[in-house]
Formats: C-alpha cells, sequence, structure tokens
C-alpha cells in the first residue's frame, strides 16, 4: 500500500499506478488546503491532496469508508480479503490551520472506531506538527498537545516514527497504528530517494495475510526487428479490391485482420519478464532508472553543484526514457491498437510530413506554425458558417415500424 502527497508535477511514478494499482484519492481544494496570507506564493496551484493505492495483483479488495467536505485532506479506506480486514487512513495537514482541522479528523476517527468491524488501523500522513519530540511524544503547543492526546491515550495509538523526516530536522510525516505488530520494517529514506521533495519518503511492511494472482504470459510486438521488406512485399499481393466494398464497417474489420495477421507473421513478439511488470518496461528502463539512483546517492554524499546538475540531468533522462516507452505501448490483445502502433511507427520512421511545409488559401500563403494553424481555423470556420440548404426531398415513413406505436 502506497500513501503520498499527489504532487502532480514533482511525482515520477505516477504513470505506474494508473494501470496496475487501483486508486482511492480525495485531491486539494480551496478550503483544505489554503494558502499562508504571509507567503502567499509557498502554495502552488497543483499539489496536495492524499491518494492510497495497492496493487491490483492481489487478492484484496477496497473501499472507502466515506466521503465528506471540510477543512482537512483526509482520506480512510477498508482493505478486506478472505481472512481479515484493515482500516489505512491518510492525512495532510496544511501547517496553518487551527483547532477546526483538528475537531474534523478528531470527528472522523471517532466514526471509524464505531462502525462495524474496525479492529486494526493504520493513520499516515503529514502532520506538520513540528515542535513534538518524539518517542516521548511532548510538545508544549497546545494544538500538537491537543493531536497527541486524542490519538495516543484516547485512541491507544502508537506513533512508530521517531527520525527526521524533512530537510529542517523536524518529524513532520508520522505513522500511527493501534496494533504496534501489524507494521515492521519501518525506514526513513533518504532524501529524493522517491521523489523530489523537502520530505524524506517512509517505507513499511504491513502484515497482512494475502494471495498474489499470476499474471497471464504477456507478450508484445518488437517494430526495431521487424521484417518490413517482406511485411510490404505481402500487403502488395493482397487484393484490395475484394476487401474494400461499399461497407466501412466490414472493411475496416477486414483490413484490421489483414495487417494484424501479416504483422504476427514478420514482426517478432517479445515475452514480458514478471507479470506485475508494464508492457513497456524493458532493459533501457532499467538502465536509466539505475543510472539515476547512481548519481541520486552521489549528489547526497558529494552535494556539489556538478553532482546535482548530474541527477537532475539523469532525473530529466529517466522521464524521457519512460515517457518514450510509454508512448509506444500497445495492448496485443486489442487489434485496434495493432493498427495504431503500427502506422505510429511507420510515422515515425517515416521522413514524409502529413502537413506541407507552406499552406495556400484565399490568396494567403503561411509557413509558420501558427500561421498555418490559422489557415485551417478559418478554412473549417467556413465550412459552418452558412447554414446549409438541401433541396431535397426526403420521406421519413419508411424509417417508422407502425408495430411499436401505440
Amino acid at each position: 500500500v502506497i500513501s503520498f502527497l499527489l504532487l502532480i508535477h514533482r511525482l515520477f511514478f505516477s504513470y505506474i499506478f494508473l494501470t496496475f494499482f487501483f486508486l482511492h484519492r480525495l485531491d486539494r481544494s480551496d478550503l483544505t488546503h489554503p494558502s499562508d496570507p504571509l507567503r502567499p506564493k509557498k502554495f502552488r496551484a497543483n499539489g496536495g491532496g492524499v491518494l492510497i493505492a495497492h496493487r491490483e495483483d492481489i487478492g484484496i479488495s477496497s473501499y472507502h469508508f466515506c466521503k465528506f467536505s471540510g477543512q482537512a485532506e483526509l482520506l480512510s479506506i477498508f482493505v478486506t480479503n478472505s481472512y481479515s480486514n484493515l482500516c489505512i487512513s491518510s492525512f495532510y495537514r496544511v501547517g496553518t490551520l487551527s483547532i477546526d482541522n483538528f475537531t474534523i479528523l478528531k470527528q472522523h476517527l471517532l466514526s471509524l472506531v464505531k462502525s462495524r468491524g474496525f479492529k486494526r488501523h493504520l493513520l499516515v500522513g503529514d502532520f506538520n506538527l513540528p515542535n513534538i519530540s518524539w518517542p516521548e511524544g511532548m510538545s508544549t503547543n497546545y494544538l500538537e498537545k491537543e493531536f497527541i492526546d486524542f490519538l495516543i491515550t484516547d485512541l491507544g495509538h502508537t506513533q512508530l516514527i521517531n527520525d527526521p523526516t524533512h530537510i529542517s530536522g523536524s518529524t513532520l510525516d508520522l505513522v500511527f497504528t493501534n496494533c504496534p505488530d501489524l507494521i515492521d520494517h519501518t525506514k526513513v529514506l533518504e532524501r529524493d530517494q522517491i521523489c523530489v521533495s523537502d520530505h524524506f519518503g517512509i517505507s513499511f511492511h504491513i502484515n497482512f495475510k494475502t494471495k498474489a494472482f499470476k499474471g497471464p504470459t504477456r507478450y508484445y510486438y518488437d517494430f526495431a526487428k521487424a521484417n518490413f521488406l517482406s511485411l510490404n512485399v505481402a500487403l502488395a499481393i493482397v487484393d484490395w479490391d475484394s476487401v474494400f466494398n461499399d461497407n466501412i464497417s466490414t472493411s475496416w474489420d477486414s483490413f484490421k485482420n489483414i495487417l494484424t495477421n501479416l504483422c504476427s507473421k514478420y514482426i517478432p513478439r517479445k515475452r514480458i519478464n514478471g507479470s506485475f511488470a508494464p508492457l513497456w518496461w524493458d532493459h533501457e528502463c532499467d538502465k536509466a532508472r539505475n543510472r539515476k539512483e547512481t548519481l541520486r546517492k552521489r549528489n547526497i554524499k558529494l552535494n556539489t553543484i556538478e553532482s546535482k546538475a548530474n541527477f537532475i540531468n539523469s532525473r530529466k533522462a529517466f522521464k524521457s526514457v519512460i515517457t518514450s516507452k510509454m508512448n509506444c505501448f500497445f495492448n496485443v490483445g486489442e487489434s485496434n491498437n495493432v493498427s495504431k502502433r503500427f502506422w505510429s511507427h511507420v510515422k515515425s520512421s517515416s521522413k514524409s510530413a502529413r502537413v506541407p511545409d507552406t499552406i495556400f488559401r484565399n490568396n494567403t500563403a503561411r509557413s509558420d506554425p501558427i500561421g498555418k494553424a490559422n489557415l485551417f481555423n478559418s478554412y473549417f470556420f467556413d465550412q459552418f458558417t452558412t447554414a446549409s440548404n438541401y433541396d431535397i426531398d426526403i420521406d421519413f415513413n419508411a424509417d417508422l415500424d407502425t408495430r411499436t406505436l401505440r
């Protein structure tokens, strides 16, 4: 299970979640994530919010406990399997929020405790309570004492993080649970190990018995090793006049079937190792990721301008590789994507362009992208400026089935 601040522009592994994880999310709002009047530029338009994700290839199900609107970014889900259940909550508190934010958290957790089947609970998040000393759990701040007294004294939770989780040296990101035996291998990660942030990531294991599903054997087309010469010959000898007829639907299906069969014949397929690995992940992704991780550790050790620049460039290169692989990704089980990815590969490797270098319309010629786009826009606009007037007598009686009329 993964819980983190949903930093849209700074989290580099969000692409994995979209396909291979089941997501529960609560996005930020002006009510839950207000700006600091003293530092209006501190909070960006994006960022904030809470998210909980779990893998789809394990034998569990999950559902929201409840949804509410209030001054708190708080999300709770129940995770169940054939053996037991577990409640997981993710919480983010903006440091400028007052007692009202604590009241909402208190009401929500009390509702959880009273709910049917509530036994084991895990609460993780960025609480932004910098003055609490851990593991003592002591603070002179009134609001922080309210959090401690409620979570530890009233609910009987234990806080498991004692090391700093922020570059300032404060322990802001906390893990509470009413079953300490539920969590082990708790570790505060190095800076930027998960994503670029002023916070340090936290990893831990949840002792929750479940089964892992074995995924089917998966393959993908390796266009780089395709025999395009033989494929062109095979396509040239097809009797296309007999394939294309007046029925567009059947013609399109026939074309896709022919193209799919020929691609399977002349384009080799590779087996994907690992039932949970993304279809597009390959050795180039591994190489770019390993280089990024090596330079990240070197930057932490050396802490020089050069080492930081190398790390930033490697991170950009890794993101570029991932984006490229994802764009080339397709599912061989969907025939629609075979033709789509085939023509995409042909177009990317061709020197021809679909848009001419110069567009000429109404005695106007344009070669720059904006000028050409404006000429296209004027053309399409002119097509629908004046209503069409067709002098055709249409009889709609044939479209009516009198047997269905009452």
